[in-house]
C-alpha cells in the first residue's frame, strides 16, 4: 500500500509541484533534497527543475523507524545526488 501511495504522489508533485497534503514532503536539504512520505516509507529526492515541477530523481527508498530521519540516509541521498549531477 506505501509503495502504491508513494507512487501516486510521485507522479502528482511531478506533473504540479504540489502535493494533496503538503506534510507528505519533507525538506532535508534546504533547496537541494527532499523526502516523500507515505506511511513510514521514505524516498529522498532533487529536482532537476527550479520550480519543484518536472523531472524528478528518487535517491534511494527506505523504511523510516526514528521520529527524525536518520543521518546516513540524508548522508546517502547527498552523495547519490553529488555523483547523479556530475555526470
Amino acid at each position: 500500500m506505501a509503495v502504491d501511495d508513494l507512487a501516486y504522489r510521485l507522479g502528482l508533485y511531478a506533473e504540479t509541484g504540489q502535493l494533496e497534503v503538503p506534510k507528505q514532503l519533507n525538506v532535508l536539504v534546504p533547496n537541494e533534497i527532499w523526502e516523500f512520505k507515505a506511511g513510514t516509507l521514505r524516498a529522498p529526492f532533487y529536482t532537476k527543475n527550479a520550480d519543484g515541477c518536472g523531472d524528478i530523481r528518487i535517491t534511494h527508498c527506505f523504511w523510516k523507524g526514528a521520529v527524525l530521519t536518520p543521518l546516513p540516509e540524508i548522508d546517502k541521498a547527498k552523495a547519490i545526488t553529488r555523483e547523479d549531477k556530475s555526470r
